[in-house]
């Protein structure tokens, strides 16, 4: 048997997939990884994996990570969920006509000391809101120097000031469904096969699940 490394890019129960030298492999995970998942393995975990011959590698090492976005665990306040790991930027995206400036500090709560730094990202400029509402909502938080991007993912409109955020880095979108992740993640990364989005209900303007 041999040993490799690689990053996780995804993780379903007990398995994986593992860049390695820019090619995916599907991975199991060890007895040990696997009944500890949620809180010893996240995407963007460095791994050591075991080949196993004709069969899939066995994920069975988690590098020391450099950060890592967590959230407490709705059954065990004891206990952390980690969410993703060795990222150098979180964005959270909101939604200029519907926007939870709550979630700011949430997050800033959330990643203090965790090795990462937060922007923020409103997008759907391109829609009807309260500027002015928005604006003193977000003072605070931009007099404290948090950087906030004003962009339109439907429209391309000021995708320049979020592309210079998160040039050279590692990050992770979070925000609520329907404010325009993979909308955003598609402009700024265009994939083979572009990721999957949907218009938000129209009943109450909520995200649908895609």
């Amino acid at each position: 048997s041999a040993q490799s490394t690689g990053t996780i890019t995804w993780l379903t129960r007990g398995r994986a997939l593992v860049r390695c030298d820019d090619q995916e492999r599907e991975a199991r995970l060890s007895p040990e990884l696997a009944s500890t998942q949620q809180t010893s393995l996240a995407v963007g975990d460095e791994v050591m994996l075991w080949e196993q011959g004709d069969g899939d590698p066995v994920v069975v090492e988690v590098h020391e990570r450099k950060s890592q976005l967590v959230r407490r665990d709705p059954g065990n306040e004891h206990r952390h969920r980690v969410l993703a790991a060795n990222v150098d930027l979180v964005v959270l995206v909101l939604a200029a006509d519907r926007t939870r400036t709550g979630l700011i500090d949430r997050l800033l709560v959330a990643l203090n000391d965790s090795g990462a730094e937060l922007a923020v990202c409103i997008n759907k400029c391109d829609l009807p809101f309260d500027r002015e509402e928005l604006e003193r909502a977000l003072r605070p938080h931009s007099q404290s120097g948090l950087p906030i991007a004003n962009v339109s993912a439907t429209r391309g409109d000021q995708l320049e000031e979020l592309e210079a955020l998160v040039r050279t880095r590692t990050v992770a979108f979070v925000g609520h469904s329907g404010v325009g992740k993979s909308t955003l993640l598609n402009c700024l990364d265009p994939a083979d096969e572009e990721r999957a989005t949907s218009a938000v209900r129209q009943h109450d303007g909520k995200g649908r699940h895609t």
